[in-house]
């Protein structure tokens, strides 16, 4: 302790004689400049604390940790004019070196992280930057703090709400809201704050917004996280949806007036059918009568005539059936399900060829095509195709009918090709209008609504059909059962 000892030390007014206007000076400047450097710790903590969104806010602490340890040696100065402690006034500069120190190294390393800070200017340009943004946007945009106040707008709030500026700055946002809503707003704007992400406001709600005169719209709002500084804030995109539910409105009563003009068409059709059917059916069977029990009585000419008035009933009467099964399909809604579409052609296929077992007909059927789709309406398209590939390859010796799959980057292919009559590729799109024929009725049997009916109901499961051939050299048909870019 002896090394640390101060005795017979005199104190440091001896060295100014004791000569009392210098002792006053340096007694009255050393208190001032203590008492200005332990002020300002107070006055930084005091800014640290308002200023929460400062980057670096613990080098302002050692900035003040310094500054006091320079105080406390000034006051150390006034101490030892009258008190020789001159090893503790010693230690009071050793601190304030070491704090110095240390705060001109973290100074320096600082100094990159402090040069890359944007100046004011940079700031200025980047909140024009975001007003201009603002302004361009197509809806209405509010920003909205934690506490739920608008922080800024652009003019569409202005328009959309009839609001100034000035009326909504620093307002709660629940003020463009409609009353019922607000205290309800307030729990989930609370919510929204605890978990920000992008999301829509109010999923599966319907919202409505609510103007300066009290009037109530329809909105849709999206809401966007906004990290800053100065805290979190939400981005509110308003969009009045006004007119779009006008116009779903007017869909719907549109729908609903041609659902029930369909459903009446429908039982007229059905109506018509039945009242057509019982004459038809009484002309083939009158006709028929005719030729079993007068017969003997009707020369070769009288017989054709009454042969001819049977198969023209019959042929009306199919007619009838194929309009009716066309309005069936062109409504039904596909029940979708895994169906084995290479094993329903082959059950088609043999049914064919149980009708006309005399033909030679090859027959390639694709093994294990699965889709996903409505096994009853799809048995008519297989029905028609196929039909229509065994009637057409009616007069060949030998002919070839094969089902298959092209599998590419887009919806599978399926396709029916024969080696059968063929037809004039420039009439392709008469194809698949209801009785629209290529070939003359003497020629090849048939209604002309087969192919439309296949059409209808690949189109209601969202694909499409198409057709390629030549006259004489085959058809294939070729259709798919989902939208073109879905797999």
């Amino acid at each position: 302790m002896s090394a640390f000892s101060t005795a017979g030390m005199m104190p440091h007014g001896h060295c100014y004689l004791w000569d009392p206007g210098l002792v006053r000076l340096h007694v009255a400047s050393d208190v001032l400049i203590a008492g200005a450097y332990l002020s300002i710790p107070f006055t930084l903590a005091y800014f640290v604390r308002r200023r929460r969104d400062l980057p670096f806010p613990w080098i302002f602490l050692c900035f003040g940790l310094f500054i006091t340890a320079c105080g406390a040696t000034h006051v150390m100065e006034v101490w030892t004019l009258w008190h020789p402690d001159y090893w503790a006034s010693g230690l009071v500069k050793a601190f304030t070196a070491a704090v110095s120190l240390t705060t001109a190294v973290l100074l320096v390393r600082l100094m990159p992280k402090a040069l890359a800070l944007p100046s004011p200017q940079d700031l200025s340009e980047s909140e024009t930057r975001f007003r201009v943004l603002l302004e361009s946007a197509p809806d209405a945009m509010v920003l909205v703090d934690g506490g739920g106040a608008v922080c800024d707008l652009n003019s569409q709030v202005e328009r959309l709400f009839g609001y100034a500026r000035g009326e909504l700055l620093g307002r709660p946002v629940e003020l463009l809201m409609p009353e019922r809503f607000r205290q309800g707003h307030v729990a989930h704007r609370a919510g929204y704050f605890g978990e920000p992400r992008q999301r829509p406001m109010g999923a599966g709600m319907e919202l409505f917004g609510r103007r300066k005169d009290g009037s109530e719209f329809p909105v849709e709002i999206s809401l966007s996280p906004l990290k800053t500084g100065r805290g979190a804030f939400a981005l509110s995109a308003v969009r009045d949806i006004s007119a779009r539910k006008e116009t779903e409105a007017a869909l719907r009563r549109s729908m609903a007036d041609a659902d029930a003009a369909y459903k009446e068409l429908e039982t007229f059709s059905y109506s018509v059918a039945h009242d057509l059917r019982a004459p038809l059916r009484k002309i083939d069977a009158y006709s028929q009568a005719l030729l079993d029990d007068y017969g003997g009585r009707f020369d070769a000419q009288g017989t054709d005539f009454l042969q001819r008035l049977r198969r023209a009933s019959q042929t009306m009467a199919q007619l009838i059936d194929a309009l009716l099964n066309l309005a069936r399909v062109a409504r039904a809604e596909p029940r979708r399900e895994e169906v084995d579409l290479g094993a329903l052609a082959r059950s088609v296929a043999e049914g064919l060829r149980e009708g006309d077992p005399a033909r030679k007909v090859e027959l390639v059927v694709a093994d294990g095509v699965m889709v996903q789709a409505d096994p009853r309406l799809l048995k008519d398209v297989m029905e028609n195709l196929l039909g229509n590939a065994w009637k057409f390859t009616g007069r060949r010796p030998r002919a070839r009918i094969e089902f298959g799959v092209l599998r590419g980057p887009g919806p599978a292919v399926y396709f029916v090709r024969d080696d059968g009559a063929g037809f004039d590729p420039a009439y392709a799109r008469r194809l698949f209008s209801p009785f629209e024929r290529l070939h003359r009725p003497g020629e090849f049997p048939g209604s002309g609504i087969g192919l439309a009916t296949a059409q209808r109901i690949v189109q209601r499961h969202g694909g499409r059909m198409w057709a390629e051939g030549a006259v004489n050299r085959g058809a294939a048909f070729f259709f798919t059962l989902e939208p073109e870019g879905e797999r």
